[in-house]
């Protein structure tokens, strides 16, 4: 199955963790069918100048995953099943301004006893294992394969927003 990796804020990694948001909203969709799985990465937020027990040891890490199964159109006046965007108006308007996005349905969550780190996980190879070209990582790291087995293209720096990843076995 292939999978992304999703910036979050704090706020918002505690309504997923609490069940209570169940769409997450995007402007933009990956290019691969549903259902796929999505790693939530919560971001370092430096305004705040607290955090709860929740955050403690999260704050930069991968704290869980859920299986994105459906992808559907939203705007700024999406009134979904009771807020399960957990956004305002305000929010959703200031966002997704006149383009509009996508929701991002959460299902299966599972949050991690112990987060992970960006390094547990790669960018997937960029021809794949059909291809009969050599994946440029592979060249770079001085393992090149043709089963593309050897990329070490581990993630170092969060997505802006989102990007595909594969978690390190």
């Amino acid at each position: 199955m292939k999978s992304v990796m999703l910036s979050i804020k704090p706020q918002y990694c505690e309504l997923i963790a609490s069940g209570k948001k169940t769409v997450e909203v995007r402007k933009t969709k990956p290019k691969i069918e549903v259902p796929f799985k999505c790693y939530i990465y919560e971001t370092k937020d430096n305004k705040r100048k607290y955090y709860d027990i929740f955050h403690a040891n999260t704050i930069g890490k991968v704290i869980g995953e859920f299986v994105c199964d459906n992808i559907f159109p939203i705007w700024a006046g999406y009134i979904g099943k009771q807020g399960d965007d957990c956004l305002t108006y305000d929010e959703r308007e200031q966002y997704l301004a006149e383009k509009g996005g996508c929701g991002w349905h959460i299902s299966n969550l599972k949050i991690y006893d112990k987060p992970k780190e960006l390094s547990e996980f790669r960018k997937p190879c960029i021809y794949g294992e059909e291809s009969e070209r050599p994946c440029f990582t592979c060249d770079k790291s001085g393992y090149a394969s043709d089963m593309h087995l050897y990329c070490f293209n581990t993630v170092t720096k969060p997505p802006q927003s989102w990007c595909y990843v594969e978690e390190l076995e």
